[in-house]
């Protein structure tokens, strides 16, 4: 499940900015079209499970969006890839993965990215990884 969302479109749309809806709605195409090759590419990957793999993609807010499918399919365990946020937090986990683990009862397996490296020093030798 891969969710999207143009960012402040509800304040383009209601705003004092006066940018005509067709406007408005031709970036919002265009965050969807991103995000579904985006998507697209990433799921490519794995082909060889394209009989049991159901790929979703859905406009909203995630920290919405996730919780709420998972009610609605009994879904038992998720996965998600996090990134990163501040803090010593986000050492283990970043926000967005962080409100979902606070509103759903399944299990969550949170990864990092491939060569990620935190922003919090560990002493002289940098970043842990």
């Amino acid at each position: 499940m891969n969710v999207w969302r143009l960012q402040e479109e509800a304040t383009l749309r209601h705003g004092l900015a006066n940018i005509p809806e067709e406007d408005i709605d031709r970036l919002v195409a265009k965050a969807q079209d991103d995000s579904k090759s985006r998507l697209q590419d990433l799921v490519s990957g794995f082909s060889d499970y394209d009989d049991i793999m159901r790929v979703l993609h859905i406009k909203g807010v995630a920290g919405d969006v996730i919780p709420e499918h998972v009610t609605a399919e009994s879904i038992d365990t998720i996965v998600m890839g996090t990134l990163t946020r501040t803090g010593v937090a986000g050492l283990f986990i970043g926000d967005t993965a962080e409100t979902i683990l606070n509103h759903v009862s399944c299990s969550v397996l949170t990864a990092k990215a491939p060569g990620f490296v935190t922003p919090i020093g560990a002493g002289p030798a940098g970043g842990l990884h």
